[in-house]
């Protein structure tokens, strides 16, 4: 890209431990941030340009399980893979700390999430703890796009075809068995990360309902 009489910043990613130099940004750039409690906020990336912070993203760690939240870049400075920079760094930040999947929900940067290999997932497929989040709880509307990301694993296409063909029968399923839809939720959750981690095995399968519902089974 041409930048007009400047030269392109040098791309430092760095922690923030002030959210008060984080917020104007967001409110640049239109992003709800009422829901982040300053006494304990999300971990915050960022990049500066002669001191001035022109983009960031949080991360908050739950375990196993990760949210990304609030990526904002300043608008004179799209489209020159600031965004892309940090969730690579976040990922980076996450699979050390043991993260095996990172979430996230947006309205309006889907293309960029899934050109990044975030998978549309829904909304059922969140684990409890990401659930129990203000931002999936309330801050963002149920139409907000909720996607994933095995930090591990990739699935494959072939297991996300028949995943998307038979997990509402197997949430009903398992939400009869165990008479609990939040339980149903966290079970269905454990019998994705199995499916995906059977890899290219999973596309041999015969029959890829008759394995969901056997892995399910043994599961409650």
């Amino acid at each position: 890209g041409c930048w007009p009489s400047r030269e392109k910043p040098v791309m430092y990613i760095e922690p923030l431990n002030a959210l008060a130099e984080v917020i104007p940004l967001l409110d640049a750039c239109e992003l709800n941030h009422c829901d982040i409690d300053s006494s304990a906020p999300p971990q915050f990336f960022g990049i500066r340009e002669n001191e001035q912070l022109i983009a960031v993203l949080g991360f908050e760690r739950f375990d196993r399980v990760g949210l990304l939240r609030s990526l904002a870049v300043a608008p004179e400075f799209r489209g020159h893979g600031f965004a892309r920079a940090l969730v690579t760094h976040a990922e980076a930040q996450a699979q050390s700390q043991g993260v095996e999947t990172l979430y996230l929900l947006t309205n309006t940067a889907e293309s960029f999430f899934y050109a990044a290999g975030y998978v549309f997932t829904s909304h059922n497929m969140a684990p409890a703890v990401i659930r129990q989040t203000s931002q999936f709880a309330g801050l963002c509307p149920s139409s907000s796009a909720f996607l994933s990301k095995h930090l591990t694993e990739s699935p494959r296409p072939c297991m996300m075809h028949a995943w998307h063909n038979h997990e509402r029968e197997l949430l009903n399923w398992l939400t009869r068995q165990v008479a609990d839809r939040d339980a149903a939720k966290d079970l269905l959750h454990d019998l994705f990360l199995k499916a995906v981690r059977q890899g290219d095995r999973f596309c041999c399968l015969e029959n890829a309902r008759a394995w969901l519902f056997d892995v399910a089974r043994n599961a409650v």
